[in-house]
């Protein structure tokens, strides 16, 4: 009997592992905690192949090198997080410059199915979301890779219906980051957070509020507003806030420290945190959380902290989790609504019953899926990939499939045509 090498147990986990932000990074740190007992090691792949500057975040492959890669393997996990989308993300600071930033939505997920094709290996979903319903290129494709797909889940109802009816196959399955404490369990985090309080002289009497706010969440006011309220909040209830940072892709770093140098309470800015473990530990140990971060939430209520997750804008997938945990006290529809709640918020209750058996069948889903091998689903990917080919010189023109035996500079002068204006034909 055929023994795998250990590269043939390697699984490809598509993301946004290149961007600067909490949640995203700590998706393949989980999954490979939640497949490692199953004999799985997670590679991550992400656009660029670029680390983020965090002491902890793991390096990952870049998309045209995993296309390249000649190892064997064993299967393509997609997601987690918002990627089920084709927008352009050049927006982004991560993703500017050259035409990163118009294919890498599309990438994260159809991308993800090619790659898996070409490889020939199974494809498993890790419960990603989608904003809103699909354009019409990836609303064609979708059910193809939907059926190609070995194994299919998405993190909310929203979801499921923004991909269409061929995505009534997934499951559903809450953000796989309330896991975390399996990842770092909270006896681990206070070392690190001893060290955060050292850093910033947080004193050991004093009550820490953590707090994460994205531009878009206080658009109906302005940030010196926002900051006399915290100011009331914190001096009523004596806190010193400690604002976050969580992803400078998002200009989290200049809100942090703008907040930190509006408001006149003693107050801290991580605007640069040094690692995901320290992020991790101020949420696992702080008083509370306030925020409008989806996975600063998570976070602090996997660690059994009182939190309140400002729903602005009232994104589809704040409501999906709050209702898989069953924590509608927590979400508040602005900022004033937010720290309302916030004097009244208590210690939640231990993860539902339901979502732990949910979570764990999940997870052994997608080990099966990369167990049973490539020959189950193996014609539906060959259909999914020449439904994309077809797709590509549809919209890109025929010369799309031809490029890998073209020059550039051929093409360049076949499309000025200077050289040979004015020659006789051969």
């Amino acid at each position: 009997m055929h023994e795998p090498e250990e590269s043939e147990r390697s699984v490809l986990m598509t993301g946004m592992f290149d961007m600067h932000n909490f949640g995203d990074l700590l998706f393949p740190l989980l999954a490979q905690t939640k497949l490692a007992p199953f004999g799985f090691k997670i590679a991550p792949v992400s656009a660029t192949g670029v680390t983020p500057c965090l002491q902890d975040a793991a390096s990952s492959l870049s998309l045209p090198d995993a296309f390249a890669c000649s190892e064997p393997m064993a299967g393509v996990l997609i997601g987690g997080g918002y990627i089920l989308h084709t927008h352009r993300l050049d927006i982004l600071r991560e993703y500017r410059g050259g035409d990163t930033g118009a294919w890498v939505g599309a990438g994260n997920w159809l991308g993800a199915g090619m790659l898996a094709a070409a490889h020939d290996v199974p494809i498993a979903w890790n419960a990603p979301g989608a904003p809103h319903p699909l354009g019409r290129i990836a609303g064609d494709l979708a059910p193809l890779l939907l059926n190609a797909s070995d194994y299919v889940s998405v993190r909310d109802r929203g979801s499921q219906k923004a991909l269409g009816p061929a995505a009534e196959i997934a499951q559903i399955v809450p953000d796989t980051l309330v896991d975390l404490p399996q990842l770092w369990p909270a006896k681990r985090l206070e070392r690190a957070y001893t060290q955060l309080r050292e850093k910033f002289g947080i004193r050991s009497d004093q009550k820490v509020l953590a707090v994460h706010a994205r531009g878009r969440s206080f658009s109906d006011m302005s940030l010196p507003n926002l900051a006399r309220k915290f100011e009331t909040v914190c001096k009523a209830n004596k806190l010193t806030p400690v604002f976050l940072g969580l992803g400078s892709a998002h200009n989290d770093d200049a809100i942090a420290d703008a907040l930190h140098d509006t408001v006149t309470v003693p107050s801290v800015s991580l605007s640069a945190p040094d690692s995901l473990q320290q992020i991790a530990a101020l949420l696992a140990n702080a008083e509370a959380y306030v925020g409008s971060s989806l996975h600063g939430y998570i976070t602090a209520y996997a660690y059994g902290r009182p939190a309140v997750l400002v729903g602005r804008p009232s994104y589809q997938k704040f409501r999906g989790f709050i209702g898989h945990v069953q924590r509608e006290v927590d979400l508040a529809k602005n900022w004033d609504d937010g720290l309302e709640r916030l004097i009244a918020a208590k210690t939640p209750p231990a993860l539902p019953s339901s979502v732990r058996e949910t979570l764990d069948a999940h997870w052994t889903a997608i080990a099966q899926s990369f167990q049973r091998g490539s020959d189950a689903k193996r014609a539906a990917r060959m259909q999914y990939m020449r439904a994309c080919f077809a797709s590509g010189c549809q919209h890109a023109g025929v010369a799309w499939p031809c490029m890998p035996f073209t020059r550039a500079s051929d093409l360049d002068a076949a499309a000025r045509g200077d050289d040979v204006r004015g020659k006789d034909p051969i």
